[in-house]
């Protein structure tokens, strides 16, 4: 959820980042299975939003990969969803969102998670997640504080409430007589794509890394 690059703080990952694909996908259709999906059931998902030949590129390996190894009935829209709209409750309805931080600090990635957070849209709700982010903005040394941020970071990816892609990247060119210039992370990984499913129950069915 954080990027790469911020000073003082080292990124988490999800617990099962070191497994082999085959393994990945194995719980993924264990998981697709115990939510009450399968041949006969697929899930249908909509993902919203998709207006751009990038999000269409993405969407489209996306769509695929959930066809071929979990039988997912998917389809993009360029269409948006006002939250709050009455969709089918039937199928679960995907949206793409980025995310440019105020300033290079892993809490302006992880503070927006928060449960009362404005720019918090996905619902997501941990009281847990939330001590821990009000107890590093209290942090007085910044080791302390870059723990608390890293437990934090750690639990929301263990509820991973929407699916992160990617991080957007600046190309920026340099004149090489300058000798000192250190680029800053200021964009995050809610980029072009931090996406949820509406219906609760396809929340359990997290198949594999996927959004618009």
């Amino acid at each position: 959820m954080v990027p790469p690059g911020l000073p003082g703080y080292e990124i988490q990952n999800v617990a099962w980042k070191g497994l082999a694909r085959a393994q990945c996908q194995a719980s993924a259709r264990k998981l697709y299975a115990e939510a009450g999906y399968g041949p006969d059931k697929p899930l249908r998902i909509v993902i919203h939003g998709v207006s751009t030949e990038a999000r269409r590129k993405i969407c489209a390996a996306i769509i695929e990969q959930w066809r071929d190894v979990l039988g997912v009935d998917a389809t993009a829209t360029a269409d948006e969803v006002a939250p709050g709209s009455q969709a089918d409750p039937a199928v679960g309805h995907l949206t793409g969102r980025g995310w440019n931080a105020d300033y290079a600090d892993a809490n302006s990635f992880l503070e927006i998670w928060k449960s009362d957070a404005g720019d918090n849209t996905t619902g997501y709700h941990n009281e847990g997640y939330d001590a821990l982010v009000r107890q590093a903005a209290r942090a007085k040394r910044p080791g302390e504080r870059a723990k608390l941020l890293e437990e934090a970071e750690r639990t929301l990816l263990g509820d991973l409430p929407a699916i992160p892609l990617f991080d957007s990247v600046l190309k920026k060119l340099v004149r090489a007589a300058r000798r000192i210039w250190s680029p800053r992370a200021r964009t995050t990984r809610r980029p072009q794509s931090r996406c949820r499913t509406t219906p609760r129950r396809a929340r359990s069915a997290r198949a594999g890394r996927s959004g618009s």
